[in-house]
């Protein structure tokens, strides 16, 4: 008798592919993904570059004495101790004082300012005299003349007594301040002092190339010294919390 395995076999192979088609599809994977939440908020984007640089403040200048003199330091009204350095210093602040008895004989301010006042007194008599027919109009011009004269004088004479006082020409601190005898004279053209407003500073720094492209005009920048890291200057879109204002140059080198 013959029997018919194979196809049998066949008809078993073919139901169980079959049923292995039919699984529902879209079926939920058990495996556990690990996910890590975090808070989205607002904050800066900084990119640290290490270079070198100097920081320059924009006013700077260095005094000396327009005229021989005996040297007097004054006091700082903060203080109450002569000036030093490291001292601010605020603009038309006197710092040095020069005196010179002799000099100041031939400027004759005093006597200058006294002529002044005869002269004004003289035209305001000849300016009624005028008017009541008394002189002529030559006469009330010369008066008028000698007062302009006599003003020209005293303000020569202020510019002359103005070189013996060393001023700060604008707010700062002082950075150098060398040293003189007490009462000692000292010659025209002598150094003084140096001031310097670090109020607004430009720093000059070598740029790698590589950062050459992430620099733009304006661009927020923080400068920290890598033996301050708490003494932080901030730049680029103004100071701010009593911080210096920077402005920032680079400057590219080929080769």
């Amino acid at each position: 008798m013959k029997t018919y395995i194979y196809p049998v076999a066949f008809f078993i192979s073919l139901f169980l592919v079959s049923s292995c088609n039919n699984q529902p599809q879209g079926g939920q994977n058990d495996i556990a993904t690990p996910v890590t939440v975090v808070e989205l908020r607002k904050s800066s984007i900084s990119k640290l570059i290490n270079t070198t640089g100097s920081a320059q403040p924009d006013y700077g200048v260095e005094l000396s004495s327009e005229v021989g003199g005996i040297y007097k330091l004054q006091n700082n009204p903060r203080t109450g101790k002569p000036f030093k350095l490291g001292d601010p210093v605020s603009q038309g602040q006197v710092i040095i004082r020069l005196e010179d008895k002799e000099y100041e004989n031939s400027v004759a301010l005093d006597v200058k300012q006294l002529n002044l006042e005869i002269a004004e007194q003289e035209y305001r008599k000849q300016k009624e005299l005028y008017e009541k027919g008394g002189v002529t109009l030559s006469e009330m011009r010369n008066a008028e003349l000698k007062i302009m004269t006599s003003r020209y004088d005293v303000e020569n004479a202020q510019l002359s007594m103005d070189k013996m006082s060393v001023k700060a020409p604008f707010a700062g601190v002082i950075v150098s301040l060398p040293h003189y005898t007490a009462d000692a004279r000292v010659e025209a053209g002598n150094l003084m002092v140096g001031v310097m407003d670090y109020g607004k500073m430009y720093l000059d720094i070598n740029l790698p190339e590589s950062a050459i492209n992430e620099v733009e005009v304006n661009q927020p920048v923080a400068v920290t010294h890598y033996t301050l890291p708490d003494d932080t200057l901030r730049g680029g879109g103004g100071g701010g919390g009593g911080m210096p204002d920077l402005r920032f140059g680079a400057r590219t080198v080929e080769g």
